[in-house]
């Protein structure tokens, strides 16, 4: 009986730890946001509700998109990620927003080495780009190809116990698609739709597969002029780091739903198949278009 009671104890002692540290690490970051950054974070009180109660789709780039016939989105609020501008139907109509956060997405290679902030601007012109700002400010401010797109700036490294405000800081999301979901939830749109949310990776291990051609980046590389591209052996993350990995993502889908439930809003995801359990399933066909 006294082990048991000292269990809880100890555990109650855990809990309360890692809460304080949660917000020990919020008030540190808050704190070092500087001026600049604060106004920069000020031009976000435009996306607060800005659809609110207007339905919205969030856009993966998993392969069951190539089952789908997405153009009715066009008429629709959406949210898109990466390399989306690869979309073949792209001359056809614009996403509303797009979402990069992959780090590798604000190295030079990619900023200044490659074409894909050109293809996003000359292809997605009216689309408004969500980025994070110390990853993003300094290099896409400066991208000549991007001086005509309306960018965003949003702060990480918040706790996932407070909520999700973007002229604060907000979480540190795992995939650019629960940022961009979260993009969604801030703008009030409900319901909100989840498309090409395929999560497959860990069943398909090595293998990177978008509903386009290629990997996510284009680059002049042969090896990548393929449906896929396997990464050796080698050069794989060791299996239980992937695992970690996907379980921060699902507890950033968890985050992201209680969020959505406290604001009434509902989020269905309408992936053909897909791994994704956290949200509610809705047939894409029975979707009103």
């Amino acid at each position: 009986m006294r082990i048991l009671l000292l269990k809880k104890i100890l555990d109650s002692i855990v809990f309360i730890t890692e809460k304080i540290r949660d917000l020990r690490t919020h008030l540190i970051i808050n704190n070092s946001l500087s001026k600049r950054d604060l106004k920069i974070l000020s031009k976000n009180k435009k996306l607060h509700n800005i659809h609110k109660g207007k339905r919205g789709f969030v856009i993966a780039n998993g392969p069951s998109l190539k089952k789908m016939d997405i153009d009715f989105i066009k008429n629709e609020i959406s949210f898109t990620v990466n390399s989306f501008f690869r979309y073949k139907n792209i001359h056809l109509w614009q996403p509303t927003y797009s979402l990069v956060l992959d780090p590798n997405l604000f190295t030079k290679a990619i900023v200044s080495d490659s074409n894909f902030y050109k293809d996003f601007a000359s292809l997605m012109p009216k689309t408004k780009l969500i980025a994070p700002i110390f990853r993003g400010y300094k290099v896409l401010n400066k991208n000549k190809h991007l001086d005509n797109i309306d960018i965003y700036y949003t702060s990480h490294g918040g706790s996932r116990d407070l909520d999700l405000n973007f002229c604060k800081v907000i979480p540190s999301f795992s995939g650019v698609g629960a940022y961009a979901l979260a993009t969604a939830i801030n703008s009030g749109c409900n319901p909100i739709y989840l498309l090409g949310f395929d999560h497959d990776y860990l069943a398909n291990r090595g293998i990177m597969e978008h509903f386009f051609e290629g990997p996510n980046i284009r680059t002049d590389n042969k090896k990548f002029n393929k449906k896929y591209f396997e990464t050796k052996l080698s050069d794989r993350v060791p299996y239980d780091e992937e695992l970690i990995a996907n379980y921060s993502l699902w507890q950033d889908y968890r985050y992201l739903l209680k969020i959505a439930n406290k604001r009434g809003i509902k989020i269905y995801n309408s992936t053909a198949g897909g791994f994704l359990d956290v949200f509610e399933r809705f047939n894409f066909d029975n979707i009103d278009k």
